[in-house]
């Protein structure tokens, strides 16, 4: 799973990713995020699959069952939408409580089609933001907004399956603390992961 806020490089990631994994097989991109991947169309070679409203969970389930047997690497992007989007699991269960006899099975086809998915599956999930004030230098009168990690926009049934990586690509160890797309990763005063070159900011 490749978590982060709008803009982080979840997309890039997860294609830099899955031309890892797809060792010269076929990657397909199931994109909800208004065609956005196409953005590195002229950097990786993958099939396009937008995905317009409704985004139902089980016709991602169908999908992917179909798409395992056909493609090295199926990334999603994102999944966020098939949480909370229209047609999504809360949409189904219509905020009632009742709703949930019928929503929480839809999620639960959906865990296990891609669980159940003979391609290597790369999920994309938005997180929630806040904005907290930071004390730069020791000086209170110089102060700057940034962004923090509150939470995957996703639910637990994701979550507690355990995805084999849980790469957050705007966190500051892996890449500069203000969130680009860009192919390289920033300068980082922490120890960086097994296999990242640091690299000086431009």
């Amino acid at each position: 799973m490749v978590s982060g806020p709008t803009g982080a490089g979840k997309t890039w990631t997860a294609l830099k990713i899955a031309e890892v994994l797809a060792e010269g097989g076929k990657i397909l991109v199931i994109d909800t995020e208004k065609e956005s991947a196409l953005t590195y169309a002229d950097t990786f070679t993958f099939v396009h699959l937008p995905w317009l409203p409704p985004f139902e969970p089980r016709e991602l389930a169908r999908t992917m069952a179909e798409a395992g047997h056909e493609y090295a690497v199926v990334i999603v992007d994102s999944t966020s939408h098939f949480w909370r989007k229209e047609g999504g699991t809360l949409d189904i269960a219509g905020g009632k409580f009742t709703g949930w006899k019928d929503a929480r099975p839809a999620q639960e086809d959906l865990v296990q089609a891609l669980l159940d998915c003979h391609a290597h599956v790369i999920l994309c999930a938005r997180s929630k933001m806040e904005h907290v004030q930071e004390e730069i230098n020791g000086r209170h009168a110089l102060v700057a907004a940034t962004r923090a990690l509150l939470a995957v926009v996703e639910h637990e049934h994701l979550d507690r399956h355990e995805p084999d990586e849980l790469n957050e690509p705007w966190a500051s160890a892996l890449a500069a603390v203000a969130p680009f797309r860009a192919d390289t990763f920033g300068a980082s005063d922490g120890p960086m992961p097994e296999g990242v070159t640091e690299v000086d900011p431009w």
